[in-house]
């Protein structure tokens, strides 16, 4: 009889891979996100903070995909081969505005990965009409499902009112999320003109971990930015007007080392002229 006898010590090295996939699994699952922007009232479990990895992945492909399929200035161009619908990149010069809370970090590293020639919408290129701006103005994640509306500018129509380009909304729909990665399903053009041109949404200067929450605060009034922020540049000098004139009656006062100059001595008077009057006797 021949006994064979197995090596225990393997079992914990041979299993750690699938439990690693399995942990992985379970967290990512746990962790697919649930966003609605802008907010619904209704949706009281889900958040309006964009602000995340799998929303910041699904407006990427989504921004890919209309920038690469709805040009500015043609209309729909469907992939003839492999190699063009495999392509994802952007090649050409493209301004995109983003949702409103989007940090900084967030918003410089999504239009770097759109594409080499993709930029943050500013004022100057709002003013340069220079190169096109396309919106994202909903972004809506539901664990393995997604939709991101996209504004883009139609190019080949004439200008609408006060001579701004007609823009059209895109409808993306996604699946994917945890481990798999966001893609492309299907898109959907609506009627041009129907949705109004949002406002701008600037690059924030400074990085904020709480951006979307500092955004929704209330601006500072007129007379808060007066204070804080004069326009010499300089720190606005405290305010004394209700500040105490004199010194408390029971704080220490400080000893007085000055030396008064001596009263000058009194100049004697002259006496009356006339005759000497004697005083009275007393009787």
């Amino acid at each position: 009889m021949i006994r064979t006898r197995t090596n225990l010590s393997l079992l914990p090295t041979a299993l750690l891979p699938a439990m690693l996939l399995t942990a992985a699994a379970t967290l990512t699952g746990c962790q697919r996100p649930y966003t609605n922007y802008p907010e619904i009232p209704t949706a009281q479990t889900a958040k309006e903070d964009p602000n995340s990895p799998g929303s910041e992945t699904a407006i990427i492909r989504a921004m890919q995909f209309v920038a690469n399929r709805y040009t500015p200035g043609g209309p729909r161009v469907d992939a003839t081969s492999a190699a063009e619908a495999g392509k994802v990149t952007v090649d050409y010069p493209l301004a995109i505005s983003l949702p409103t809370g989007m940090r900084k970090s967030y918003y410089e590293r999504i239009a770097r990965l759109i594409g080499p020639g993709v930029v943050p919408v500013s004022q100057e290129i709002l003013d340069a009409h220079s190169p096109p701006v396309y919106y994202v103005t909903r972004v809506w994640m539901r664990r393995t499902e997604g939709q991101v509306d996209i504004m883009r500018p139609m190019g080949e129509l004439s200008q609408g009112a006060e001579g701004k380009p007609i823009y059209q909304t895109i409808t993306v729909r996604l699946v994917g999320g945890g481990l798999d990665p966001w893609r492309v399903v299907h898109a959907r053009a609506w009627e041009p003109g129907i949705d109004p041109i949002p406002e701008p949404y600037f690059v924030p200067e400074v990085e904020r971990v709480d951006q979307f929450n500092y955004m929704k605060k209330p601006p500072p009034s007129p007379a808060e930015k007066a204070f804080w922020t004069p326009e010499s540049g300089t720190p606005k000098p405290a305010d004394h007007t209700n500040a105490p004139t004199d010194a408390p009656s029971n704080s220490p006062k400080e000893p007085d080392d000055t030396v008064e100059a001596p009263a000058p001595a009194p100049t004697p008077t002259e006496a009356p002229s006339g005759p000497e009057v004697a005083p009275a006797q007393p009787k």
